[in-house]
């Protein structure tokens, strides 16, 4: 958890998925701050996460492919998305690492 920030009137924890993945936070230039609905991990509505540059929507068919690599504890999967492999977070292992106040 890298801390707490502000958001709607609301106290949100902010969660790096590196640090959580056992790796090193690096914030560029292109940081920025997801707000993501809680899944049921905890009796939380919604939690911050770090991302590195600017997230975008991605269509997705059923050529996605799964990718056969080494995942973190954190990690459900791997993909390939077009010319680049994406992971796929297990969200609600990582709201049972935050904080509940």
């Amino acid at each position: 958890m890298l801390g707490w920030i502000d958001w709607r009137s609301q106290r949100l924890p902010l969660l790096s998925f590196e640090a959580a993945c056992g790796g090193q936070t690096q914030v560029g230039e292109r940081a920025r701050i997801v707000v993501l609905n809680a899944l049921g991990g905890t009796s939380r509505s919604f939690f911050a996460l770090l991302v590195q540059g600017i997230p975008r929507s991605c269509k997705l068919d059923s050529q996605l492919n799964y990718v056969d690599v080494p995942l973190a504890d954190l990690e459900l999967a791997a993909v390939q998305v077009g010319e680049q492999v994406a992971r796929v977070p297990d969200l609600v292992a990582l709201e049972k690492l935050l904080p509940e106040s």
